[in-house]
C-alpha cells in the first residue's frame, strides 16, 4: 500500500462520515432527503391535461378543478402557496390541440 492509497482511504472515510451522519435515534437518510417525520402527510393525486398550450389540473379523487397555467412553474407556485405541506403527484393525460 503506497501513500496515495492511504490518503485516498482517509479522505474517502472522512467524506463518508460527513455525508452520512449517524444518529442512533434517527433513521439513516441521505443529506438531501427529508427525515421521515418531516415528509408531507397529505398527498393530492392530480390529473393534468394540456389544451392549446394551457395546463389544466384537477384533483383526481374529487374531480375538482384546481389550477390552470401556461407552464409548470405556475402550477408549482400554486401548490407551494396553497398546499405547502402536501405532496402533489401529477399524472398527464393526452394533449389536445
Amino acid at each position: 500500500m503506497n501513500i496515495l492509497d492511504i490518503i485516498f482511504t482517509a479522505v474517502s472515510t472522512y467524506i463518508a462520515f460527513k455525508l452520512f451522519k449517524y444518529n442512533e435515534n434517527d433513521k439513516h437518510h441521505l443529506p438531501n432527503e427529508e427525515p421521515e417525520e418531516e415528509q408531507p402527510k397529505n398527498i393530492i393525486l392530480c390529473d393534468t391535461q394540456t389544451i392549446d398550450g394551457i395546463i389544466y389540473v384537477w384533483n383526481k379523487a374529487t374531480n375538482e378543478f384546481l389550477i390552470q397555467g401556461k407552464n409548470m412553474d405556475e402550477i408549482v407556485e400554486y401548490f407551494k402557496k396553497h398546499h405547502p405541506s402536501t405532496r402533489v403527484i401529477l399524472t398527464k393525460n393526452e394533449q389536445t390541440n
